[in-house]
């Protein structure tokens, strides 16, 4: 009896996150809950992988639907790359839009909002929005532009405190491909395992290794302390 309650307090936030998930994919919801309880992926990686596909349409709907050029970057190409899909221990959307396309993200605002997700960051450096159902569940559009002779992505930690960049060849950009990424055709930098190494170095092959978003980064700089600082905006 002991061992049966045991075995149900393990389970039961596995199965709280499972019937919170299966109304929105009820084949993937059942197809990736063994994943998550033999933490194959994490609790943000099953709500990924449960609901990114309507995430991602939605996504590029609001951005290609008008025009913009979209671009899978950081773990999210990552994934592309190691396993032709979202990474086990992922739980956000990543593109990337050059500067001509970044200055219309209001648009892609404006239309994500109007399908109720919820607006988190919106500043010189990125876009982010919150799925309806999920907060933990995001997309993030990267604006990635020209500085020094490099390309650039830049964001502010969680604390605001800090204005981080990383800088890229700018051949990293030249040029995109259109690939297959979860049954939608997506732009990818031509060649991403240039990107891939510059950004993260040569454990980005790793499929488990799990890098944190601000801080491991080979190729980031510290550009900036305290947002307030009107510097900060000088410096992009």
């Amino acid at each position: 009896m002991l061992q049966i309650s045991a075995q149900w307090v393990r389970l039961k936030p596995f199965l709280n996150l499972f019937w919170k998930t299966f109304p929105e994919n009820p084949i993937n919801a059942i197809r990736f809950f063994p994943k998550l309880v033999r933490d194959e992926i994490s609790d943000h990686g099953f709500v990924l992988f449960v609901c990114g596909q309507k995430v991602l349409e939605d996504a590029l709907e609001a951005s290609q639907g008008i025009g913009l050029k979209p671009f899978l970057v950081l773990g999210t190409l990552r994934g592309f790359i190691l396993k032709k899909d979202f990474l086990p221990r992922s739980e956000d959307i990543d593109f990337g839009l050059l500067s001509e396309d970044f200055q219309k993200k209001h648009l892609i605002k404006e239309i994500l909002l109007k399908k109720g997700y919820k607006h988190c960051i919106d500043d010189a450096w990125q876009l982010q929005l919150v799925h309806p159902k999920f907060p933990d569940l995001v997309i993030d559009f990267f604006h990635v532009y020209k500085k020094n002779g490099c390309m650039v992505i830049s964001g502010l930690t969680d604390d605001h405190k800090m204005l981080t960049s990383c800088y890229f060849p700018p051949e990293t950009f030249y040029e995109f491909c259109m690939v297959d990424f979860r049954l939608r055709k997506v732009l990818i930098p031509s060649d991403p395992e240039k990107f891939l190494s510059v950004h993260y170095g040569e454990e980005w092959k790793n499929p488990q290794r799990k890098f944190h978003y601000r801080y491991e980064r080979k190729n980031m700089k510290i550009e900036a302390i305290s947002p307030d600082n009107p510097e900060i905006r000088e410096k992009v």
